[in-house]
């Protein structure tokens, strides 16, 4: 269900293949080394979740849809709280919120 591509934002991102309603488990995502681009207006709430690997417990983090996501949509998460983003981080974000045209 999540698949990675080219991004219009940057590099490559992680879209869906399939419609997804809003608060529902998006799917795992495939290769953690590649990660979900960031946007101002995220539509993807990634939450923690505890898992033992070998003999340690560490934490792994579930794609949740924050909205009704269409198929082929790139799924965006938002890097920083709103009320914490730094002012250099919005002068240089490409999210479709502030991506100079």
């Amino acid at each position: 269900m999540i698949d990675t591509r080219p991004s219009p934002i940057h590099g490559d991102g992680l879209f869906t293949s399939q419609d997804v309603e809003r608060g529902s488990f998006i799917g795992v995502i495939p290769n953690k080394t590649r990660g979900f681009n960031h946007g101002c207006k995220p539509n993807v709430e990634l939450r923690p979740r505890i898992v033992r690997k070998s003999d340690r417990m560490m934490v792994d983090f579930d794609p949740f849809a924050l909205r009704d996501i269409k198929a082929d949509e790139e799924l965006l998460t938002n890097y920083y709280r709103e009320e914490k983003i730094p002012t250099w981080f919005i002068e240089v974000c490409c999210c479709p919120v502030h991506k100079k045209v």
